[in-house]
């Protein structure tokens, strides 16, 4: 009797260690794999931020170049015009921010000032608590948008200076939110700006993850 009810014991307790221990390898590869989503996500808002940051950058090199220095006003060329070229400039920037972070651009997609990009973690070694792979390796997808936002901004034209009905100087200013940024211009090159403060015209933008 003894024999019997030690032999139903040690069963009881081998069952119960087997149980604890795939629970333990079950709760292992679950942390594995939502630390491997929770990289992956990361990797991916970082891919978008800098996609629309250099798009930004693109977008206003290309706009304060973009416009028409005709009498007897010279005239602005809407944003629009450029975000088309400008939001494609945002790829190398999402290639190379998801590189840093042990990723890769699975898929690019601009949309006017919104910019999707999804990305897959590199596939890493998985090493179970036993000393034993569970999975030879584990990757994630993820996906983030940025938007570059704009809104309530107000261009014109200031100080032009014509000489024989001919324009041989004139300034632009951009506002938003309190914020101003100006580009100046000088004949003969009367589309390039001999005075441009990027840092202020950043400004004028806001960048962040969108649903």
């Amino acid at each position: 009797m003894l024999k019997r009810d030690d032999g139903q014991v040690s069963l009881s307790v081998i069952l119960l260690s087997l149980i604890i221990l795939a629970a333990g390898i079950g709760a292992f590869v679950f942390g594995e794999a939502a630390d491997a989503r929770s990289r992956a996500q990361k990797s991916a808002d970082a891919a978008a931020l800098a996609a629309a940051r250099d798009t930004r950058d693109t977008l206003i090199e290309m706009y304060t170049r973009g416009h028409v220095p005709t009498p007897p006003r010279p005239i602005l060329t809407p944003w629009e015009t450029h975000i088309l070229v400008a939001n494609q400039s945002g790829r190398a920037g999402a290639s190379d921010y998801a590189s840093r972070n042990a990723s890769s651009v699975t898929s690019y997609v601009p949309a006017g000032y919104r910019i999707t990009v999804d990305t897959a973690s590199n596939e890493t070694p998985v090493e179970s608590p036993v000393g034993k792979k569970v999975r030879t390796s584990l990757s994630s997808p993820a996906t983030a948008t940025a938007e570059l936002d704009k809104s309530g901004m107000f261009c014109t034209v200031v100080n032009v200076v014509i000489v024989k009905g001919v324009i041989v100087e004139w300034s632009m200013k951009c506002t938003r939110k309190g914020r101003t940024a100006h580009a100046h211009y000088v004949a003969p090159l009367l589309t390039m700006p001999v005075a441009l403060d990027r840092d202020s015209w950043r400004r004028l933008f806001d960048i962040r993850l969108v649903d």
